[in-house]
Formats: C-alpha cells, sequence, structure tokens
C-alpha cells in the first residue's frame, strides 16, 4: 500500500501530473480530439506556470505553515522528536556512510537547539522508505550528525523503522509510552504530523521548523517560474491530499 500510494503521488502531482497531461492530450489528438487537445494543453500550461511562482506557492503553503505558532516552552515533556525528512543512504564525504537531506538537517538541527535550550533528549524517527536497496535508516544518518555535534550517544534514541507519518507517529507512542514530547518537523508537514500523532494518542508541543512561505512583500520577481517554487507547491499539495487521507484513515 505504501508503494501503490507513492506512485499513485509521483503521477497526481506535479510535476508528473503535467506529464500525465501532456500524454492525455497526445492520445486525444491522435484520436482526432484536437480542440480538447489544446484546451488541455493550456490549462497544463497555465498550472505549470502558476505553481512554479513564489506568489502561488505562497499561498498554497502558508496556511500549513501558520497552523502552528513556533514553540515557546516545553512544559512536562519528556524528549524531543525530530521526523525524518529525506537521507542519502551513502554519502561519499562521509566514506559511505547515511546523510541527512537539507531539509531533514535543519529539522535535525533546529531538535539539538531545542534540545541544549530546554535539556531533553532527542529521539530521531525515520526509517528506510521504498527503496528496497537501502539498508542504513535515516535515523542513522541523524545520529551520526548528533554525535558528530557532540550529542552523547546515551541522550540518542534512533527509530528506525516508520516509513511515513503515520508510522512515525504509531511508533514513537510506543516507544513514548505515553509521555509528552516536543514534536520538530517541517512547517508545512506540521499539520498533518499533529494530526497523526494525536489519533495515536499522544500529548505534544509542535516545534515547526523549515518555512517555504515568503514573509516580505510578493515583487515582480515572484511571478517569474522556478523549481524551487514548484517543488514547494508539489510540498503543499501533498500535505492537503494527505491531511483529508489521514483524517479518515483509521
Amino acid at each position: 500500500m505504501f508503494i501503490t500510494g507513492k506512485i499513485l503521488a509521483s503521477l497526481v502531482f506535479p510535476p508528473g501530473l503535467f506529464i500525465v497531461l501532456i500524454v492525455v492530450a497526445l492520445i486525444l489528438m491522435r484520436f482526432g480530439k484536437r480542440k480538447a487537445a489544446t484546451i488541455l494543453l493550456v490549462v497544463n500550461a497555465a498550472l505549470c506556470y502558476f505553481m512554479s511562482t513564489n506568489a502561488v506557492a505562497g499561498i498554497l503553503v502558508a496556511p500549513l505553515e501558520n497552523a502552528y505558532p513556533p514553540v515557546s516552552e516545553a512544559a512536562d515533556a519528556a524528549a524531543i522528536v525530530v521526523l525524518g525528512g529525506g537521507y542519502n543512504d551513502r554519502s561519499p564525504e562521509y566514506g559511505g556512510e547515511p546523510s541527512l537531506s537539507p531539509e531533514a538537517e535543519k529539522r535535525a538541527i533546529y531538535g539539538l537547539e531545542l534540545s541544549r535550550r530546554f535539556n531533553l533528549p532527542l529521539v530521531y524517527s525515520g526509517g528506510i522508505g521504498f527503496d528496497l536497496h537501502t539498508t542504513a535508516s535515516e535515523a542513522e544518518a541523524a545520529g551520526h550528525i548528533w554525535q558528530r555535534l557532540g550529542v552523547p550517544i546515551e541522550r540518542i534514541t534512533l527509530e528506525k523503522t516508520s516509513v511515513d507519518t503515520k508510522t512515525n507517529a504509531s511508533n514513537v507512542a510506543e516507544l513514548m509510552k505515553g509521555k509528552n514530547i516536543v514534536l520538530v518537523t517541517s512547517a508545512y508537514h506540521m499539520p498533518r504530523a499533529i494530526l497523526s500523532f494525536k489519533k495515536a494518542g499522544m500529548i505534544i508541543i509542535s516545534a515547526p521548523t523549515y518555512y517555504r512561505a515568503k514573509c516580505s512583500a510578493i515583487t515582480w520577481a515572484d511571478f517569474l517560474p522556478n523549481a524551487g517554487a514548484l517543488e514547494t507547491s508539489f510540498a503543499a499539495l501533498h500535505e492537503y491530499v494527505g491531511i483529508v487521507y489521514y483524517s479518515f484513515g483509521k
């Protein structure tokens, strides 16, 4: 089910969506439906343009990022729990050891800052995912970076088996055994994470990081298409669908 969901998501969200629409338009042309194909291509071009601008990407992602404020205190929390956000299982610069993606590293560093601010141990939740050739987990990559930054190993717990936000929540709930936590993840991902952890029976303090929406005034440059904005649009749309799915799922 997890792998099926990944495949479907790659087709219904950009940029896969744009490829699918082009293929459908070509099929329509092949069967003589030129007007329908032309309309579809125009719609596709418009979607591609708007979703690739910072102006539209910001509109999509801002409601998610503003749903929960930055953390200010950690009353009754037993640990800082950081959720995985991607990794490279074999990084040449670390001798083939796993390393975190830029987004996941931002989460891990922010989690470390909070650990030192509130004097709480660290938990990283992130498994192998769906790459059948991968052996090292994302949690191991986080463990390596925390240890290199001076965190004693006894202050680190690695949850290595989760593959998505739902299993992040269930596995951490089992690990923490009813204790409250400070939850660190990207700001746009926090609403779905909160939903999942509440369903798992946990009481959490949200600590969002890695904000994507532009906070300053929009300028003409924000209407120029760029790959980063398209990635933000994808992330926002993925979260909205995920929230709906998790809301009605078990």
